[in-house]
């Protein structure tokens, strides 16, 4: 069975947004966002169908319910939103200064530290609780 990475995690075809669900910090950053779970299932299986050279039909094939073209688009093309009006409020919070510039400045140390903790599962809860105080702290 082929298998693509994602952030830490390869998954399988098979497997896409259930891999994630099993995945404690995984869970508690979607439990978090914006992103409702059929938005992160589409976007999720269009990269891997895109990663694969596959499709749009077989990216459609990969979500975890059976779902039709015109649905797979909006969930699709609704989490593309998220991701860009996510990204909007936070340059927006930090250009009237409701985000100081250490945040900012502290976000690509905060992803490269995610990244090398979530390889040991033991560290998950201690990187909840940190990810949790940073996020909480931030405004």
């Amino acid at each position: 069975m082929e298998e693509v990475k994602f952030l830490y995690k390869s998954v399988s075809n098979s497997t896409m947004l259930k891999e994630y669900k099993n995945d404690p910090l995984l869970r508690k950053l979607v439990d978090m966002s914006w992103f409702k779970e059929a938005e992160l299932d589409s976007l999720l299986c269009y990269k891997f169908a895109s990663n694969q050279s596959k499709g749009l039909k077989e990216a459609i094939l990969l979500r975890d319910k059976k779902v039709a073209i015109g649905s797979f688009f909006r969930s699709y093309r609704q989490g593309r939103r998220v991701i860009s009006r996510s990204l909007a409020t936070l340059l927006l919070s930090s250009l009237l200064g409701l985000v100081g510039s250490d945040i900012m400045n502290s976000i690509p140390n905060l992803d490269k530290v995610l990244h090398e903790l979530t390889n040991n599962q033991e560290s998950y809860h201690k990187v909840i609780v940190l990810l949790e105080e940073f996020l909480n702290g931030m405004v």
